[in-house]
């Protein structure tokens, strides 16, 4: 007569425990994974909504204070509006002339460095035919310091426009290294009330 005991566990049932633990296992680690993914994507979509909204707010001031504009006469816009070139901005009391502009070495892995720069110019007077010149002061200033944005997005604008005592940002994006928009305004007006 042989004895059986029963109180340990069978090599077989051994075997669907560690296979139930394992699959148990890879579907949480595959979960996780999901989610950090979800969760930089979100995180990444909100830093390009407050960085776009912080440049629409400092571009904006300007626009606000500007006093005078200098049209492009070459490009038309197609709101019917006319493209600056140039516009007279009152700060602190002082006038300047400043081009809203696209950072060149924006494109591609420098995001810490590119974005929407102000860059300042002088109004000479020609004598001989009273035309104005405008020269660039090699002066340029991100509209948005790197602390408050990170390495890997930066802004865009694609022009602004006149018309009516109103000027329209168009195409105020944010993008990343890979250049893919994350957030994008199409346009936005601001009322010009100094202009003369």
């Amino acid at each position: 007569m042989k004895i059986r005991n029963n109180k340990g566990f069978t090599l077989t049932e051994t075997l669907l425990t560690v296979i139930l633990v394992l699959l148990m296992t890879g579907a949480v680690a595959a979960g996780i994974s999901i989610m950090n993914r979800t969760i930089r994507r979100i995180q990444n979509k909100a830093n390009a909504e407050v960085l776009l909204s912080t440049t629409l707010t400092l571009i904006s001031s300007d626009l606000k204070n500007t006093v005078a504009v200098v049209l492009d006469g070459e490009k038309k816009a197609e709101d019917g509006g006319e493209t600056v070139k140039l516009l007279q901005i009152r700060e602190n009391g002082t006038d300047a002339w400043i081009g809203i502009e696209n950072d060149s070495s924006a494109a591609g892995s420098d995001a810490e460095n590119g974005g929407i720069r102000k860059k300042y110019y002088t109004q000479t007077v020609n004598l001989k035919t009273g035309d104005r010149e405008y020269q660039d002061t090699n002066i340029s200033i991100g509209y948005v310091t790197k602390q408050a944005k990170t390495d890997t997005l930066y802004t865009t604008i694609g022009s602004i426009t006149y018309s009516n005592h109103v000027l329209t940002i168009h195409d105020l994006e944010v993008k990343n290294t890979n250049d893919e928009t994350q957030a994008k305004l199409d346009s936005f007006s601001v009322a010009a009330l100094k202009i003369d």
